[in-house]
C-alpha cells in the first residue's frame, strides 16, 4: 500500500509497527538487537493520532514519548483497531508527550518483569498498552511490538505494509 492512498483511512488508535534491517548506524544496530532479543521482525510500535486532517504517531523512543507526523517516519506496518478512541484516552496520552524513554524498560518487557505505567519512563510497546488502557482496553500483557503484533493477528487484524 501507498502511504498517500493509505493516509485517509488511517484513525486515532490505529497501531503502526515498524521493522528495520540495516546495519549503517548505532541506532540501527540497536534496532537489530531488539529484533533478535524479542525474536521478531518488529522493532517498534506506536499509536496513530489524526488531529486536525493531519496524521501523526505518538511513541516512545530514544528521545522519549513524541508526536511526528508519520509522513515523516519509515515505511512501517498500519493495523487498523476498528475503534472509536475517546478523547479523554487521547488527552490522557498526549500529557505524556516529554517523558523519558527507558532502554531498561524495554529490557524489563523483553524478560516480562515489565509493570506496565508503572512509572514515567517507557519503552514504545509500553506506551502504547498503556495508551490503549486508557481507553478502556488492554491489548496484551506482555509489552513487546512482537507479542502485540501476534495478538493483533490473533484478534483477526490485519497489518499492512504501507510504503512512505
Amino acid at each position: 500500500m501507498d502511504y498517500a492512498a493509505t493516509r485517509d483511512q488511517i484513525r486515532t488508535g490505529d497501531l503502526l509497527f515498524w521493522s528495520h534491517g540495516s546495519w549503517s548506524s548505532w541506532s540501527d544496530i540497536q534496532v537489530l538487537i531488539v529484533r533478535a532479543f524479542t525474536m521478531s521482525e518488529y522493532s517498534h510500535v506506536g499509536v496513530a493520532v489524526v488531529l486536525a486532517g493531519r496524521v501523526f504517531v505518538v511513541h516512545a523512543i530514544g528521545r522519549g514519548v513524541v508526536i511526528e507526523p508519520l509522513s515523516n517516519q519509515d515505511a512501517f506496518y498500519w493495523c487498523p483497531m476498528g475503534f472509536a478512541f475517546p478523547e479523554s484516552a487521547l488527552d490522557a496520552g498526549m500529557k505524556r508527550i516529554g517523558e523519558q524513554y527507558s532502554k531498561w524498560q524495554a529490557f524489563l518487557a523483553g524478560i516480562r518483569k515489565l509493570k506496565i505505567g508503572d512509572d514515567a519512563l517507557w519503552q514504545c510497546a509500553e506506551f502504547v498498552l498503556w495508551f490503549w488502557e486508557q481507553a478502556g482496553l488492554v491489548l496484551c500483557d506482555t509489552a513487546t511490538p512482537a507479542a502485540l503484533a501476534r495478538e493483533m493477528r490473533s484478534l483477526g487484524k490485519p497489518l499492512h505494509w504501507v510504503r512512505i
